[in-house]
């Protein structure tokens, strides 16, 4: 038994050896939490689904603006509503997600088919924003209904 626990030790010492001091034996893991995401700007009334903003990983968004069309989209960086008011009906209309936005001071982004990536730098983060597609979708009783598919990486 003694023999056995000393042919134990004379084969874990020098591992324990080679594993701490050298490194031999350590797996090199590297872990990122590098924020990605893909989100949609969608042209909808916000009861149908839509939305009109990007959220950068908590830290900035890129609001909607104009001009918008099938072919481009416009996004404010940061922007928050100066003005938006509750959804309200009269006389057989109904008027939702209404907003007015301030865009003093702003930084102002265009995506489009020809130039559809953008890095935008926030504190000590950069985010690579990249338009993936711009579609048209069918929803009854809503004309020129656009969908824009955005990538967000961080650098």
């Amino acid at each position: 038994m003694e023999t056995l626990f000393i042919g134990i030790l004379i084969i874990v010492i020098p591992s324990l050896i080679l594993y701490y001091v050298f490194g031999i034996g350590k797996e090199k893991r590297s872990f990122s939490s590098r924020f990605s995401s893909t989100q949609y700007i969608k042209l909808l009334p916000p009861s149908l689904g839509g939305t009109d903003y990007l959220n950068l990983d908590n830290v900035a968004t890129l609001q909607l603006h104009i001009p918008y069309d099938i072919n481009k989209i416009t996004l404010l960086l940061n922007r928050i509503p100066v003005i938006e008011l509750p959804p309200r009906s009269q006389g057989g209309f109904k008027i939702e997600g209404f907003k007015i936005v301030s865009h003093k001071n702003t930084e102002i982004y265009t995506f489009s088919t020809s130039n559809s990536t953008q890095k935008i730098k926030i504190g000590s983060r950069i985010f690579i924003i990249t338009l993936k597609c711009i579609s048209k979708i069918e929803v009854k009783d809503v004309p020129n209904a656009i969908q824009y598919e955005f990538g967000i990486t961080e650098e």
